[in-house]
């Protein structure tokens, strides 16, 4: 598997293009129930806030603490010629990662994630052929080394989306 470093124990962190804006350190978790955009990033990409919707559901961390959400805002996400609208939770938290993209979106892409090969393989819009999305295994090595230290990741948290 030509450029990446083993062995590795590191996240599937990927770009993707979200409404009109490349959006960089996304994490695909298939443990994830909900697909989340943070606060923060959706302010750098400079959209609308009428598009987003209350929403008054906690939601749980896989320790137990309770994060309340903003709201709920519906994206377009475009993977080589693939559109899919995804319901984003907008959740205001310290975060390594822009987004974290869930086992929902990644079983509507139809799709196949895989931390040790870093790619997320999925099947074109009319089934032909597949599109790999290539993980960038330098920027989640960086994220890690961010999320171990949350203090330092609000300071350290860059500018670029």
């Amino acid at each position: 598997m030509e450029g990446i470093e083993f062995p590795h124990n590191d996240a599937l962190v990927v770009t993707l293009r979200v409404a009109n804006s490349m959006v960089k350190r996304v994490m695909i978790d298939g443990g994830s129930s909900a697909d989340m955009l943070f606060w923060s990033t959706f302010k750098r990409m400079k959209l609308d806030e009428k598009k987003i919707q209350p929403n008054p559901t906690p939601i749980y961390t896989f320790e137990g603490t309770k994060v309340q959400l903003i709201e709920d805002v519906t994206l377009p996400v475009i993977v080589v010629g693939k559109t899919l609208f995804v319901t984003f939770v907008v959740v205001d938290a310290p975060s390594a990662y822009n987004a974290i993209m869930g086992r929902n979106w990644t079983h509507r892409m139809d799709g196949e994630a895989s931390t040790r090969c870093q790619v997320m393989r999925c099947i074109s819009e009319y089934g032909r052929t597949t599109i790999d999305i290539k993980g960038d295994q330098v920027e989640a090595i960086r994220c890690y080394s961010i999320a171990t230290n949350l203090k330092a990741a609000t300071s350290q948290h860059s500018e670029d989306l």
